[in-house]
């Protein structure tokens, strides 16, 4: 992955000022070394299973959330479930994850994303399948882009993929282990819509929230 600096914030440099300005070197991090998104991945950088940290994808595992939506009554639950066969994109081996929505009302929204995690220990989004997009690495010009860094840091930006109609934007805004359960909260942006998700080490998402929409999810199983 040819190196260049693409994340949308991640500055190498922090300037303060008080009593004084100094400014602090930090060490960069995967991030910096990324292009992002990434127009030919190298099946070669990449690695068979998906099992950084924050996002890990064992094979067959499944995570249940409840979904409360203020503009409808009643609830809904999300299902989150890691399919047991790799499927190839652009030549890389991907995890497929299949995540079915079902609303009080019964209406039902189903999608298919596939991820790949990099001998660096990043997480590529390489395809969505879904009713809002649809869209593969490596075909009609669509793009992989970046899902979570192997070290996430405040500040970092990046985009989780390109195609037509699809140009997302995940944001790092908070990173938290002080009581020794680490957590990561990212900002995502998309055409306008904006939501706040939380991580935790060793699970992966726990709380999904939109305030715009009035919805939030939350994990109750898995």
């Amino acid at each position: 992955m040819r190196a260049r600096l693409v994340a949308a914030s991640a500055a190498a440099v922090l300037s303060l000022t008080g009593c004084g300005s100094f400014a602090e070197d930090y060490p960069p991090t995967g991030v910096d070394q990324l292009t992002i998104p990434t127009p030919s991945p190298d099946p070669a950088d990449f690695v068979s299973a998906v099992d950084h940290d924050y996002l890990p994808l064992a094979p067959g595992s499944s995570h249940t959330y409840a979904v409360v939506d203020e503009r409808s009554p009643g609830s809904g639950t999300r299902v989150v479930t890691v399919a047991t066969e790799p499927v190839e994109v652009a030549g890389v081996r991907t995890t497929a994850v299949d995540d079915v929505l079902t609303l009080a009302d019964g209406s039902t929204t189903r999608e298919r994303r596939f991820y790949a995690e990099d001998v660096r220990g990043n997480v590529w989004l390489l395809g969505v399948e879904g009713p809002d997009h649809s869209w593969r690495a490596g075909e009609d010009g669509a793009e992989a882009g970046l899902a979570m860094a192997a070290e996430p840091r405040i500040g970092d930006g990046h985009r989780t993929g390109v195609a037509a109609g699809f140009d997302e934007v995940v944001e790092v805004v908070e990173v938290d282990d002080t009581d020794g359960m680490g957590r990561v909260t990212l900002e995502r942006r998309d055409d306008g819509s904006q939501q706040v998700e939380e991580y935790a080490a060793g699970t992966g998402l726990i709380r999904t929230e939109d305030r715009a929409a009035g919805r939030s999810e939350e994990l109750v199983a898995g």
